[in-house]
């Protein structure tokens, strides 16, 4: 009798035309699972393990079911997606140029996506990364605490929604479920540039789309690579210490010389003098030539 009482009052204050802030997430969980215990204790308690294991399995067979229903969902819209039209401009550039995904989905014209139109989720499925966007978050937000970048929850934000779309930014989220023994482990790879300008920048800018930030990656590595580059007879790790004093970052030796050889690359060189190593010969015996006259 008590649980009927129990279950009127939860439809009445979970009904949709009433706006209590009871109805949360949290308050029907707690509930649920009141009532979930009472009833398996009442089985229980009257011999009812029969009745349990028959639950169970309804249970287990209705969320089976429901998986298998989203599976074949999820395949389905790949398959549609594989065989869609696209825009010549869309096969040229390879990457999403929109403002965000859930505004770029209703953009459709003439049976075509728009040339904004991000590529489905099943295309960009990951073995690495969780489907859920809150998890993916996570994931680039404990990295970045763990290796102490300054990558700002907006930037964090905006990096996981890119990875649903950008293949790029999916490579570098799921480099991120990765444990490194040393963060040298993590800078190394084609993509080291963009690794090197999150690590020692404070302040990046970050951009969903991944042709556009690797522009955004060289503009700040030459005017900082040039400006250390630019005095004569200066060791590595004086350049470092001459670039860190002006632009605040965090470079050291192994990230200034992977931003130097990659500026290299891309035809961005800044010559690198090194302080004499060999001292003049002729000058030193002429030194001690006068030394022992002297003496």
């Amino acid at each position: 009798m008590s649980i009927i009482v129990l279950l009127i009052f939860i439809a009445a204050i979970t009904k949709k035309t009433n706006t209590d802030r009871r109805r949360g997430d949290l308050f029907k969980k707690v509930i649920l699972a009141y009532i979930g215990i009472s009833v398996l204790a009442g089985l229980l308690s009257s011999g009812g393990f029969i009745s349990v294991a028959v639950i169970g399995a309804l249970i287990w067979y209705y969320i089976h079911k429901k998986q298998k229903k989203e599976k074949n969902s999820f395949q389905e819209t790949y398959e549609q997606a594989k065989y869609r039209p696209q825009d010549a401009s869309d096969r040229e550039t390879g990457h999403w140029q929109g403002k965000s995904a859930r505004q770029d989905t209703a953009k459709q014209t003439d049976g075509r996506f728009s040339q904004t139109q991000p590529e489905p989720m099943s295309r960009m499925e990951s073995t690495l990364l969780a489907r859920p966007l809150a998890k993916r978050k996570r994931v680039i937000q404990e990295f970045n605490i763990k290796y102490r970048l300054t990558l700002t929850e907006a930037e964090v934000n905006r990096i996981a929604e890119a990875s649903y779309v950008s293949e790029g930014w999916k490579k570098e989220a799921e480099a991120m479920t990765r444990k490194y023994d040393t963060i040298g482990q993590w800078l190394q790879g084609p993509t080291g540039w963009l690794r090197v300008y999150i690590y020692v920048f404070q302040i990046q800018n970050i951009s969903s789309d991944f042709a556009l930030q690797k522009q955004i990656c060289i503009e700040a590595l030459d005017e900082v690579i040039g400006y250390g580059c630019a005095p004569d007879g200066m060791t590595i790790e004086e350049r470092v210490q001459h670039i860190n004093n002006r632009y605040f970052t965090y470079f050291d030796e192994m990230t200034f010389m992977i931003a130097w050889r990659f500026l290299e690359q891309e035809g961005r060189v800044h010559r690198l003098s090194q302080p004499d190593l060999v001292r003049n010969v002729d000058e030193d015996l002429d030194e001690l030539e006068r030394k022992y006259r002297t003496v």
